[in-house]
């Protein structure tokens, strides 16, 4: 029995979504590839920071040429309390790069599942567009391939209203996370300030609690941020703003409570501040442009419309 033109634009729309859905997969991979290449250099780069900087601990805390000249001139301590903070520091740059990585490899995987369950839907899909063109043909005559050309066309906005609807999506969570993330900064700031003032152990401990927030909600502004960005490959060649996260983001003052380390720490609290407005900024001009062309691509979609409604009523 054939099918009549409902039936077989509800498969069509069905196998559009699957095609488009591949397509934008294939640029997903390509783009989380990329990513990794960038993330395993990263990983890389921060291993060797960390083994050179515990190198330097280890020397100064054995016995050895490096701690005995330390020791003479009476600054071993305070050396060590230093080497030991960049060691740390590098450890935790590393620990962040390899969880990002594992990150990155993980959804890769997942598109590539799912890429594999979608093998053959561009060739089903040209055998139905096959048989409705014999069948417009046979219904419209000589309009049937002006209509089909603005079934594709519509079909196109719409496949394009998708990826802009999903890379605006990506681009309003990780800027949720960012704003978080700065109001946890400015809550750890006014903690800081009380900190150097003499604020007392409570306003220590309050201090170290919004920083240990701050690190949770850089883990989640990062993995934000490849998401948009990955997001935004299908749709764009625009680049998401880069988001310097200072020391204080992976590393506590945990040597000791005193005013050099606070200043240190309170230093870095307003550097990740301003650079965080900054990328928020660069974010948020983002997805006005994204918002922007969705709104070009539906009424584009509006006047195809019209215009079809216009051919079938001839």
């Amino acid at each position: 029995m054939e099918r009549t033109i409902e039936q077989i634009d509800l498969e069509l729309t069905n196998l559009r979504l699957q095609v488009a859905e591949e397509k934008k997969l294939k640029n997903t991979i390509k783009e989380l590839s990329r990513q990794i290449l960038q993330r395993q250099s990263a990983v890389m780069t921060c291993k060797s920071d960390f083994l050179t900087e515990q190198a330097d601990v280890d020397a100064l805390e054995n016995l050895s040429f490096t701690s005995f000249f330390a020791a003479i001139h009476g600054n071993k301590e305070e050396r060590l309390e230093k080497e030991r903070r960049e060691a740390l520091t590098a450890k935790a740059f590393y620990d962040a790069a390899c969880f990002d990585l594992e990150d990155l490899k993980r959804r890769l995987e997942c598109a590539n599942v799912r890429i594999a369950e979608l093998v053959g839907s561009k060739n089903k899909l040209s055998e139905l567009l096959v048989e409705k063109t014999k069948l417009m043909f046979a219904m419209a005559g000589g309009s049937a391939e002006s209509l089909l050309e603005l079934e594709d066309a519509i079909s196109a906005c719409i496949a394009q209203q998708k990826e802009l609807s999903e890379a605006i999506e990506a681009g309003e969570h990780a800027i949720s996370a960012l704003q978080t993330m700065i109001a946890t900064l400015e809550s750890a700031a006014g903690m800081g300030m009380w900190d150097m003032i003499g604020g007392g152990m409570f306003t220590t401990m309050l201090k170290h609690e919004k920083l240990d927030e701050v690190r949770g909600h850089a883990d989640t502004v990062r993995r934000a941020m490849s998401y948009f960005q990955t997001e935004l490959s299908d749709v764009s060649f625009l680049e998401i703003p880069d988001l310097q996260l200072s020391e204080f983001t992976v590393f506590a003052d945990y040597f000791c409570d005193n005013i050099f380390v606070d200043m240190f720490v309170q230093n870095q609290i307003n550097a990740t501040q301003d650079n965080a407005n900054k990328t928020l900024e660069g974010i948020e001009e983002l997805v006005e442009e994204l918002s922007a062309q969705l709104e070009e691509s539906k009424m584009d979609q509006q006047d195809l419309e019209e215009e079809r409604e216009e051919l079938l009523a001839e």
